[in-house]
């Protein structure tokens, strides 16, 4: 099995405008799967932060595929919908860390 084949939306790579929050629009890829790093940038998070949820186990569902992390945009699109409280909450706390 090829991963580009994988990863790959069927039907072509058209890409959509999707609000997840209401607060902004994103352009939904045409892929079915994201690597961490496209994730990250998908739900407006760095890879570290992604990275930080997984080990705590309150990230998005992932898939690993020989060793590489691949993310659902379907199950990225759940998770912050379901999360999104706790993901400001997170995303504040961690700036006003930062701020100290």
């Amino acid at each position: 099995m090829r991963l580009m084949g994988f990863c790959a939306a069927p039907g072509g790579s058209e890409s959509t405008s999707v609000r997840l929050d209401g607060s902004r629009a994103i352009e939904k890829p045409a892929r079915r799967y994201l690597t961490a790093a496209d994730a990250a940038e998908y739900v407006g998070h760095t890879p570290n932060t992604l990275a930080n949820y997984r080990s705590c186990r309150i990230g998005a569902p992932l898939r690993r595929v020989r060793g590489r992390v691949l993310y659902a945009v379907a199950d990225l699109d759940e998770w912050v919908r379901a999360n999104s409280t706790l993901i400001q909450a997170l995303t504040s706390a961690a700036e006003a860390a930062r701020d100290r």
